[in-house]
Order: C-alpha cells, then sequence, then structure tokens
C-alpha cells in the first residue's frame, strides 16, 4: 500500500472514484452524468493546480483504492475562527474490498496535515453513517444549526 498526493494527472481516476462513490448514493439516479463528470473534470482542473484542492490518495500496485479530498476557502474571521480559514474534508472513499483496514484514517491524517500547515482553524465535512465513527474517532462533533437552500 502506497500514499501520495494526488497531480493533475490522476484527474481522469479521481473523477472515475467520484462517480463511483456518488453511484452508491440514492439521489446520484436523475443526474446527468455526462455533466458531472465533465464538471468534476473541471473542478479538478482548476483547483488541484492552484491547490485550493488537495487530494491524498492510496494505491494497491499503482491502481487507486481509496481517495480523500480537502477543499481550502476563507470567510471573514470570526471570534471562533480569527483566521477566517476553513477547510471542508470531502471525497473520503475507499473501496469496498479495501474497507476496515486503517486506510481511510491514515488519509485523514495526511489531510488534517495539510489543514495544519495552512493555520485553518476551522474543518468541516459532511459525513455518511459508515464514516461517522471514524469522524468521531478524531473529534469531529454534530453541529446542529446547519441549514442548506437548494
Amino acid at each position: 500500500m502506497d500514499y501520495r498526493k494526488a497531480t493533475i494527472k490522476d484527474i481522469d481516476k479521481l473523477t472515475e472514484i467520484r462517480i463511483e462513490m456518488r453511484n452508491q448514493r440514492e439521489y446520484s439516479a436523475n443526474i446527468d452524468s455526462e455533466q458531472f463528470y465533465f464538471n468534476t473534470i473541471e473542478y479538478y482542473k482548476k483547483h488541484i493546480l492552484d491547490q485550493s484542492f488537495i487530494s491524498w490518495i492510496a494505491l494497491d500496485n499503482e491502481k487507486i483504492i481509496a481517495t480523500s479530498g480537502v477543499c481550502f476557502y476563507s470567510v471573514p474571521p470570526t471570534y471562533t475562527n480569527m483566521t477566517g480559514l476553513v477547510a471542508y474534508v470531502m471525497n473520503m472513499y475507499t473501496k469496498p474490498e479495501y474497507r476496515l483496514k486503517g486506510i481511510a484514517g491514515t488519509l485523514l491524517d495526511y489531510l488534517l496535515e495539510e489543514t495544519k500547515l495552512r493555520k485553518c482553524e476551522k474543518v468541516t465535512l459532511n459525513t455518511s453513517q459508515m464514516g461517522r465513527h471514524l469522524y468521531e474517532k478524531y473529534g469531529f462533533k454534530d453541529v446542529n444549526n446547519y441549514m442548506e437552500l437548494y
């Protein structure tokens, strides 16, 4: 098992795995797959290059078997986040046959190190029920006042 930071050369594989991950969720049934693929490629092209998105990957014989990601952005400073820097963890996915081997935890360690290097005081994420235990182990807590508008 090898771990490394994803590069621009990994975009196609990262996109394929993101689609695989999304296809396992109920809400993927009514999406335009071609548009989703195109938008994902374009996102990675821009944000991997400017390093506002960092992905660490796990490989088995050069095949990507798990991914992770963290998006960096800023908001005006608050009393609980004086820098205004925010990291949003996403794209945590391990292929089913590799699960429960500590791979996701190792990838999360790499991502959290990236947040420390950038001095992010706030790290957020959304989780599936499957991933909840991992994040709780790292100290992530539910925030009850989160809302979305579609």
